[in-house]
């Protein structure tokens, strides 16, 4: 059992663990949403800790590669409180390519950068194939989702599409989740700087770094940011 009463079984892959880090910082934070958006599901590494740290919360996962979203759904088939969706959110309706990588977590609808290929040359983009995309905007009209809402978003430099695609429903988010970079890992990717600066003129500001990421060699290239619904906007 991890800190806090957490569980992970065993027989998880190892980087399973850096979500549950992750969450029990969170918790640690007092963060306590009672709807969860997890955008970027892959099969469940951050939707399996979140559920285990806020067994009240509704949890909403989204993962467009078949593969992945099959170990999703298999994960959550007997947690009623975790709904499953096979779609990506992005800033429109409709369908898209994305470049499926061979390590699927790192599958993007941007094209990989040179750091990228140079920090991580193990991982290859593969052939593109079309998903199926919606908004933000419309699974919250959909769902209704109690609140206070967490939005986790870890699409592979593509955040900022997904926050667009909220339109004025980003006022119902408390909390954002977010993978970025202070360098391009993909191309067209909104960096930390400029990020935070389009986030704090929607209202948000930042915590602190919730989980930092490091290459191959043990350098920092990326890092997952906690921002929250500043109370004076």
């Amino acid at each position: 059992m991890l800190p806090g009463g957490l569980r992970l079984k065993l027989s998880q892959p190892a980087f399973y663990w850096r979500d549950f880090q992750m969450v029990l910082g969170l918790r640690a934070a007092q963060i306590e949403p009672k709807t969860i958006f997890d955008v970027g599901a892959n099969r469940g590494q951050f939707g399996l800790a979140a559920a285990a740290a806020y067994p009240q919360a509704e949890i909403h996962c989204y993962e467009p590669l078949p593969r992945p979203y099959k170990e999703l759904a298999r994960a959550f088939r007997s947690n009623p409180r975790v709904h499953c969706h096979p779609l990506a959110l992005a800033d429109r309706q409709g369908t898209a390519q994305i470049r499926v990588a061979s390590q699927d977590q790192s599958s993007s609808l941007l094209p990989m950068h040179a750091n990228h290929r140079r920090a991580y040359p193990h991982i290859q983009e593969g052939e593109p194939t079309e998903i199926s995309l919606t908004t933000l905007e419309d699974e919250i009209q959909r769902i209704h989702p109690v609140g206070p809402i967490l939005l986790k978003i870890d699409t592979q430099g593509y955040e900022w599409p997904v926050i667009q695609g909220a339109g004025a429903a980003i006022s119902k988010i408390q909390w954002l989740l977010l993978e970025t970079s202070t360098q391009p890992m993909y191309e067209g990717e909104v960096l930390f700087e400029e990020l935070g600066q389009r986030l704090s003129g929607l209202g948000f500001r930042f915590l602190f770094p919730a989980e930092i990421h490091r290459n191959l060699e043990g350098a920092p290239d990326q890092f997952d940011a906690l921002f929250a619904r500043d109370s004076s906007s």
